[in-house]
């Protein structure tokens, strides 16, 4: 038993909705050693940056994996899987591979507010103010401590690299940037470290993912897609009695009345996510990608128009008698009301205030807004920042009662804080998918002064969303196959340093 460390039953991770998932990017860990894992919670302070004067503390959550480590190794490194923004479990993918072949103690960590590692009795705004990036950032580096006095370890050669995949690969990355002397190295795949809440990069690499050949994609499907939601846009602002916005609740199966802009913000978001989930996780499994979607979207048995296309698309993922919303064939299902929405992110015991908090108070996260003049093929004025941080009637000030000029402080702060797209530091590999439309903010290019700090950018070129982190196949690209194998180049080099 570790001392100090009270152990617990493994936590398994769990997979949102296509909707929430999206929004919320989250990148699961992959499988683990079935068995090999040892799950833990250590005492974390409530606040690290008051812990002289608040000796209120939490359990936070790690997984240990010593399959691959021999107790004694001095030359062992520690190999530390970041949680991010849902509940996390034991590490696995390249990470494993990556530990067998240098004999490393795998950990991985969930992040607070998260999982089982809630510290508040509930999700109160009171009660969130510890949570953002630097507390999370503070947990690492607790837990980094004590493994290394459970397990006899010294940071200068049982060596920390830190691994995560989209906002735990931003953790990742700035982890070896706030804690130099515990991590000395770190691997950061789809990171969209640039801070911003507006994400209008996003949409248009979308579009241009469907216009791509390599993954299937085509002109006359990115054309098609565009000119259905050009349709969907106008039936929007038909808001006359009887008009286009009274049928979208009948034609869409919606689980509520379509009635304000807020509501068509909602059912824009629902429908725009399965373009926005097909691209940004192709080829994540099930037989459904680009190819296979334009492929439908093309085929005139789909729909007369591009119109009824793109709804009987949207119809094809609702469960039989579900409705927008209702994703698990419950027929309970969210309401398509964007006032009862904001309302549910107001209710201080829903869990799912903790995300959307950190995007307004901790200028985390990125919300993906349509800009035509970049090029996003979805509605402007559907998929617009206002809606959720805005006037009195967005989110963030329902919810949080954060303005907009505050979430803007905030992302300054992190800008100033982590260096966006340039950030300083050293031995950090940035991996990267031209599918992913979270390329967009992430470190892209290479320079004579970052590689000179083995700060370095790979790209996959047929690479979606986090994908560099599972195990290797036969079926990877030879784009996918090269970067992987960099990486671990990298890693190998920063452990054998003397």
């Amino acid at each position: 038993m570790l001392h100090g460390l009270i152990f617990a039953a493994i936590v398994s991770s769990t997979r949102r909705s296509v909707h929430e998932h999206v929004r919320r990017h989250i990148a699961p860990p992959p499988a683990s050693h079935a068995g090999a894992t040892t799950a833990g919670v250590m005492r974390m302070p409530l606040d690290h940056f008051a812990a002289a004067t608040d000796e209120r503390t939490f359990g936070c959550h790690f997984w240990v994996d010593e399959t691959s480590y021999t107790r004694g190794d001095a030359r062992a490194p520690v190999f530390l899987s970041m949680g991010g923004e849902g509940a996390a479990g034991p590490a696995g993918g390249q990470i494993s591979e990556l530990a067998a072949k240098h004999g490393a103690l795998v950990v991985a960590i969930e992040h607070r507010y998260f999982g089982d590692s809630v510290p508040t009795a509930d999700f109160s705004t009171a009660n969130l103010r510890w949570l953002g990036t630097e507390q999370a950032l503070a947990d690492a580096a607790a837990l980094a401590q004590q493994l290394n006095a459970n397990y006899s370890l010294s940071p200068g050669t049982n060596r920390w690299v830190t691994f995560g995949g989209s906002y735990s690969g931003e953790l990742a990355a700035w982890a070896r940037l706030k804690y130099p002397h515990l991590f000395y190295g770190a691997v950061a795949s789809s990171a969209p470290v640039t801070a911003s809440i507006d994400f209008a990069g996003y949409d248009p690499i979308v579009a241009a993912s469907l216009r791509n050949p390599l993954v299937g994609g085509s002109a006359a499907c990115a054309e098609m897609a565009a000119q259905g939601y050009a349709a969907l846009e106008a039936k929007m602002e038909d808001g006359a009695a009887g008009g286009g916005r009274a049928t979208l609740a009948s034609t869409f199966r919606v689980c509520d009345a379509v009635v304000a802009e807020g509501d068509c913000y909602q059912l824009h978001d629902f429908v725009s996510d399965d373009f926005m989930g097909l691209v940004q996780y192709n080829n994540a499994g099930a037989g459904r990608n680009i190819g296979t979607v334009c492929a439908t979207l093309l085929n005139p048995a789909t729909g007369a128009d591009p119109y009824a296309r793109l709804v009987n698309l949207t119809l094809a993922r609702l469960p039989p008698g579900g409705c927008v919303y209702d994703t698990d064939g419950s027929g309970v299902g969210d309401s398509i009301s964007y006032a009862k929405h904001n309302a549910g992110y107001a209710d201080a015991a829903n869990a799912g205030r903790a995300w959307p908090y950190m995007q307004c108070a901790d200028g985390s996260g990125h919300m993906q807004t349509c800009n035509a003049s970049l090029g996003c093929i979805f509605s402007p004025k559907y998929a617009a920042l206002r809606f959720f941080s805005g006037g009195a009637e967005s989110t963030c000030a329902v919810a949080f009662g954060v303005s907009a000029a505050q979430t803007r402080a905030a992302v300054a702060f992190n800008s100033a804080n982590y260096g966006d797209a340039s950030p300083g530091g050293s031995r950090i590999v940035f991996v990267n998918g031209k599918i992913d439309p979270f390329h967009w903010g992430g470190v892209l290019a290479n320079s004579t002064d970052a590689l000179a700090r083995d700060v370095v950018a790979l790209l996959v070129d047929d690479g979606s969303h986090c994908q560099d982190m599972g195990f290797s196949r036969a079926s990877d690209s030879d784009s996918m196959k090269g970067v992987k194998l960099a990486k671990a180049a990298w890693v190998a080099k920063w452990v054998a340093e003397p």
